[in-house]
């Protein structure tokens, strides 16, 4: 028999069982969810590590579509700047381009490059393929990614004025010959493109102790003899070009002088007086006297040296049979204005003849003139378009020179006279030399206020004041180029006719 339970304790003990099987082993069992949490858990993480795992894998594909890109724009430029050759040649330059700057050490792993030729643009794309981490676990084992660079090459029109000493000097040592095939091997790279040449125009102008604006332009020119410097050498009033006409077997060729400063080393267009030019003329000089070297023709008078020397009377009927002559010291080829005419330009090149001393402010002046779009030529741009460059190119082998003569002249004759006659703003030789250099910088830095590229070349120079002076007048100093020997030459033009070209990324 059992014994009995007060009902109270009972009840207590009840409750108390109740606790301990909500609290204990069969308690948790039945509360226990969390093998269901695990399965939920597991279920949700894949795509959780998913999203992750492509955000990771899409980071990477985009660093390798930016060495794609970054490989291919350098791939394109060079391409670019090498137009002139085939195509063959260029896409084996764009090869090694792109290898270069996409190592096969690199992220991605690139195909073939596809080259595509336009008359005016060269096109370049290519794809790279990133094997992914994550993404594979969704069956995409691999991401293409895809990248194009396309260089235009007539972006923008381009004028330039070959601005070339043609003086005695560059008669030796092969100096012309050098020249000439330089400078044609760069209007042969600049115009081998059809399309892109049709918006690049070239100017030639030769100089020495002056410059040949050819004898038909004489809308230019002081023909009445109103410049204050007109027929210095004469009796006051005399007009050169009657000289000449009166002479029987020579005309004005087309030199001409220096304007009175400071109007020699400006644009201003020609009006009247001493903005128009002076025919050049060296005059006879006296048949006697301690050293007159440069006479051809009779005095016809008598008295000092500059009174003979000064008669004009002695050219009524003249026939001149000696090799001298007016023209003496500016016996050049004349200049071309701009051209598109790359067989004319190199013609105009290789009829190219030196003679003459070194007047470099003179020549350049002259070349600003040529792509300049006032007068005296009018077929320069703008110089507010801005979808055209302008640039010249200034080449000499040596300083500003005009020869000290021990006579009352005191030098040759040159595109400023005689030295005597104080046009350099100094009777003395060495001064006047250093005030061409003056001049000529003052030309340089009238030339790059109106943001024209000036590229200098001093050739076989050995100078130090002439280097000086030319990297002073440089645009940049990469602008300035020294060319110790002939062969470096051709270098330096095919270097500056890659920096012209110009080309830059389109797309």
């Amino acid at each position: 028999m059992f014994p009995q339970i007060d009902p109270q304790i009972k009840s207590g003990l009840v409750k108390r069982g109740a606790d301990i099987f909500r609290k204990g082993r069969l308690g948790r069992f039945r509360r226990d969810r969390r093998g269901n949490i695990a399965m939920i858990f597991a279920l949700t993480l894949i795509p959780v590590m998913l999203v992750i795992g492509s955000a990771i894998d899409l980071s990477r594909a985009y660093i390798v579509k930016n060495r794609l890109g970054e490989a291919l724009d350098h791939a394109a430029l060079a391409v670019g700047s090498n137009h002139y050759l085939t195509e063959a040649e260029m896409t084996m330059i764009a090869n090694d381009y792109f290898n270069a700057n996409y190592p096969a050490d690199e992220l991605g792993a690139p195909g073939a490059l596809n080259v595509t030729f336009t008359p005016s643009s060269v096109t370049i794309s290519a794809e790279a393929d990133l094997a992914t981490t994550f993404m594979a676990l969704a069956g995409m084992s691999t991401i293409t990614v895809a990248s194009l660079s396309e260089v235009s090459l007539d972006q923008q029109s381009l004028e330039v004025a070959l601005v070339l000493d043609n003086t005695g000097s560059m008669s030796s040592g092969g100096r012309l010959d050098s020249l000439k095939y330089a400078a044609k091997t760069f209007i042969d790279m600049l115009y081998v493109n059809p399309a892109v040449s049709a918006g690049i125009k070239v100017s030639l102008v030769p100089f020495s102790g002056s410059v040949n604006i050819g004898a038909n332009n004489t809308a230019w020119m002081d023909v009445a003899a109103n410049s204050s410097i007109h027929g210095e050498n004469f009796i006051p009033g005399t007009n050169v070009f009657t000289l000449y006409n009166q002479i029987s077997n020579r005309s004005w060729n087309g030199c001409v002088e220096a304007r009175p400063s400071p109007l020699d080393v400006s644009d201003t267009p020609p009006g009247s007086g001493d903005t128009r030019w002076v025919p050049y003329f060296w005059p006879d000089e006296p048949d006697t006297g301690p050293p007159y070297w440069y006479s051809y023709a009779a005095d016809g008078v008598t008295g000092s040296a500059q009174t003979r020397q000064m008669a004009a009377g002695k050219y009524n009927g003249l026939t001149i049979s000696s090799s001298y002559d007016p023209s003496l010291g500016c016996r050049i080829q004349p200049i071309t204005p701009l051209s598109n005419d790359k067989n004319g330009l190199k013609n105009s090149i290789d009829a190219m003849t030196a003679h003459g001393t070194t007047v470099i402010p003179i020549g350049l002046a002259w070349g600003w003139r040529t792509i300049s779009p006032g007068e005296p030529f009018t077929t320069g741009k703008a110089y507010s378009d801005d979808a055209n460059t302008k640039a010249i190119i200034l080449l000499t082998d040596g300083e500003n020179d005009i020869a000290a003569i021990a006579n009352h002249n005191k030098s040759a004759y040159s595109g400023y006279g005689y030295i005597a006659a104080g046009r350099l703003g100094t009777t003395n030789h060495s001064t006047a030399m250093a005030e061409l250099n003056t001049r000529t910088q003052s030309v340089c830095n009238a030339i790059k206020a109106k943001d024209i590229l000036l590229y200098t070349i001093t050739f076989r120079a050995n100078s130090s004041t002439i280097k000086t002076l030319m990297r002073g007048c440089a645009s940049e100093l990469h602008k300035y180029f020294d060319s110790p020997s002939n062969s470096d030459l051709d270098k330096i033009f095919k270097e500056i006719a890659k920096d012209l070209l110009n080309v830059r990324i389109s797309k």
